[in-house]
């Protein structure tokens, strides 16, 4: 069995609770806050890290997103990420 790194957590948690619902209501774009997902996967002290996941084209491949616009600091919990659906 495969086991999902860090990432893949990341990027399976907004696939579920951010993308699949914004598709289910008929949004077009859905905006993720690095801190929101960090602190309910506990990797609060790896923001960074969910900047990354949310930043790479993987993410956009796999979920079939496309990044909209990012603001806010480069790897910081205020980093938003914003996402066509």
């Amino acid at each position: 069995m495969l086991r999902m790194t860090k990432s893949d957590k990341v990027r399976a948690y907004v696939l579920r609770h951010y993308v699949v619902p914004a598709r289910n209501k008929h949004s077009t774009s859905v905006t993720v806050v690095a801190g929101d997902v960090a602190k309910v996967l506990r990797l609060s002290d790896r923001i960074a890290l969910v900047c990354g996941a949310l930043a790479a084209m993987k993410f956009e491949k796999e979920c079939g997103v496309n990044l909209l616009e990012k603001t806010g600091p480069g790897q910081g919990a205020t980093a938003t990420f914003t996402f066509a659906v």
